[in-house]
């Protein structure tokens, strides 16, 4: 099979405005997505899958997510203009929405008026019924008023399934095919957790107010984290730090003991993979109920809380109280990421072909 993947150009970020001839869809998200690919094409190979520069020498396209959002657009403009695309396609193509949440919003609403081959997504609910169900979790690109919040319908849903498979790239596969863990057993600690988190301003360039779903919930952490004083634990926050350069940033992760992950729009970050190499347990909101691969976080590999942080306190107290009990879970994550790591290929030759 030869795949030709479909806009990975880099977009020029300017004055917090995606520029590049004009052009406002994300395109540069693509790059980020096919990454992986891209990298291990040769190894493609092997399994009869060649990546091919020249079009007119693909049976199909990889198409990724940035080039049917156009978040300079209202909603309906973007949808529009997404179907737009995927109907001048004149081949098959395989759709990649890799963005950091199980969310579908201003996506699957392209995909679903023009269907691909599959519906790959980095993660996404284990009970695909939970999408016809509203929920302020998530990214939303465009405002939604509250009693309009967006859900699927059943027929969505049934599409869906029929379509749905795991991209095997999110945000661990697309920052970690290569990563250097340091030696866990050598370490002095000097904090016993740390949560670098930033606090963002509202996206202009989404249009949407972001204060009250990623910055009060971040807040909220930094909260308990005050009231926990009483224990004398030292705990870094990054309201005490200020932003670290990399090298502080490395530093200060490689004498902690656990790293808080609270979670952005996204439920899986980059900052999980930072903690997989220096060593700390993770500790995050309970993501049990989403499919990923790689299927990383399990009860022996992180220390889970629930998202209203009602056990949040508990189960920090615990970790650290505890901390020898849980540093097996470092390893044990580790141990999961070199398995992915090396399913990589095999996972995505197998999703691909695969006739659901």
């Amino acid at each position: 099979m030869k795949i030709k993947i479909l806009e990975t150009q880099d977009i020029e970020f300017v004055s917090n405005k995606r520029c590049q001839n004009n052009v406002s869809k994300i395109t540069g998200r693509n790059r980020r997505t096919f990454l992986p690919y891209i990298e291990l094409k040769n190894k493609f190979k092997d399994h009869e899958i060649d990546f091919v520069d020249d079009k007119r020498r693909a049976d199909c396209y990889f198409v990724g997510w940035g080039s049917v959002v156009n978040t300079q657009l209202e909603y309906e403009q973007s949808v529009a203009s997404g179907v737009e695309f995927l109907k001048s396609l004149d081949k098959p193509f395989y759709f990649f929405d890799t963005n950091d949440s199980v969310m579908l919003h201003g996506i699957f609403d392209v995909f679903k008026q023009c269907p691909g081959l599959k519906y790959f997504k980095s993660h996404y609910y284990r009970d695909l019924s939970l999408y016809t169900k509203p929920t302020s979790f998530g990214r939303y690109w465009w405002p939604l008023v509250p009693e309009l919040e967006y859900k699927l319908s059943n027929n969505d849903v049934e599409l869906l399934n029929s379509k749905i498979a795991l991209s095997n790239t999110n945000w661990i596969y697309n920052s970690g095919m290569t990563y250097n863990p340091s030696n866990i057993d050598i370490i002095n600690y000097k904090y016993d957790a740390i949560c670098l988190v930033g606090i963002s301003n509202t996206h202009s360039n989404y249009k949407k107010e972001i204060s009250k779903y990623y910055n009060d919930y971040r807040l909220n952490i930094f909260k308990t984290l005050k009231n926990l004083e009483k224990y004398n634990f030292n705990i870094l926050t990054s309201e005490r730090s200020g932003k670290l350069d990399a090298n502080s940033y490395a530093q200060v992760c490689l004498e902690s003991k656990i790293m808080i992950s609270p979670h952005g729009f996204g439920e899986i970050n980059s900052r999980e993979l930072d903690a997989i190499n220096y060593g700390n347990v993770i500790c995050k909101g309970d993501i049990r109920h989403i499919v990923t691969n790689p299927d990383l976080f399990h009860d022996d590999t992180c220390i889970f809380y629930k998202d209203d942080l009602s056990d949040f306190e508990d189960k920090l107290v615990d970790g650290i109280q505890n901390f020898n009990n849980h540093k097996i879970k470092i390893k044990n994550i580790r141990n999961r990421l070199d398995y992915a790591l090396s399913m990589f290929i095999t996972d995505t030759v197998q999703s691909i072909s695969d006739k659901k």
